[in-house]
């Protein structure tokens, strides 16, 4: 059970990162500047699902740690959103 659970994880994980590349392909083939944002910020939505599935999958027992997706999608969102906004993440602890 737990092969084939890895396996489906592993296929979401790749389609997932297909669909991005093909939305980065079609943002370059784009001449206007407004979809080729669209296509941005789509494709850092897309790898934020990536994230998410990723660290749920990567711990098997136990609960998935909030640190390690948090800095994901920080650095996700530096890189669509540029230096436009905070570079600080916290979590806190109970």
């Amino acid at each position: 059970m737990r092969n084939a659970r890895r396996e489906v994880h592993h296929r979401v994980k790749n389609h997932l990162q297909l669909v991005a590349s093909i939305m980065n392909i079609q943002a370059r083939k784009s001449e206007s500047e407004e979809v080729k944002q669209a296509f941005r910020e789509n494709i850092a939505r897309v790898l934020s699902i990536a994230s998410i599935n990723e660290i749920l999958t990567a711990n098997d027992e136990g609960p998935a740690p909030l640190m390690p997706f948090l800095e994901k999608l920080k650095n996700q969102f530096l890189l669509l959103y540029g230096g436009g906004m905070s570079h600080r993440v916290k979590a806190f602890r109970r």
